[in-house]
């Protein structure tokens, strides 16, 4: 009976300093994680502003030389009726 006693009181008194570890160390870690992260998106956002601001300028070069296509002229337009 002893034995099974000193096992419940190991048990409980991990399953409590795990608590108390958690929630006190939880908010760094978390802090941790989080500024890692801002820093991965503004690397990615900084990467596509990059990227971007390279394409529009060889986009706006281009795009005066183009002439725009002509529409194809399918046929005209009929308007059925239905007969009751």
């Amino acid at each position: 009976m002893t034995s099974f006693l000193r096992t419940l009181i190991i048990i409980i008194s991990i399953i409590l300093l795990l608590r108390f570890v958690t929630r006190v160390f939880m908010p760094y870690v978390l802090r941790y994680l989080m500024k890692k992260s801002e820093e991965q998106i503004n690397k990615k956002f900084n990467e596509f502003n990059q990227q971007n601001n390279k394409n529009s300028y060889d986009t706006t070069n281009q795009t005066n030389n183009v002439k725009p296509k002509e529409k194809k002229k399918v046929g005209e337009y009929i308007d059925f009726e239905e007969i009751d």
